[in-house]
């Protein structure tokens, strides 16, 4: 369930960053995965400026601060992202 509010949470920030335009939501979260792959980041301040840096050229300054609140967000709640709680009893 938290992975689902989280990743709903992720979307509606990229497309606020782009007006509400869903095509261009998609190229930049494209762009996000394709610089996420890239990278040879050894820690997570790394992994900030190398996508910082990547997504420069392609990206508003708009796009990259929602960009970097993610994977910031990502990297704070990482452990209740890897949970995999799938087996749960009401």
């Amino acid at each position: 369930m938290f992975e689902m509010l989280f990743g709903i949470g992720c979307e509606t920030k990229i497309l606020e960053a782009c007006d509400w335009n869903e095509e261009r939501a998609v190229e930049v979260s494209e762009f996000l995965s394709s610089a996420i792959k890239k990278s040879q980041a050894k820690s997570p301040s790394d992994m900030i400026i190398f996508l910082e840096n990547s997504l420069s050229e392609i990206a508003t300054d708009r796009e990259i601060v929602a960009l970097t609140e993610i994977i910031k967000e990502s990297i704070d709640n990482i452990y209740f992202l890897l949970m995999n709680d799938t087996s749960y009893e009401n």
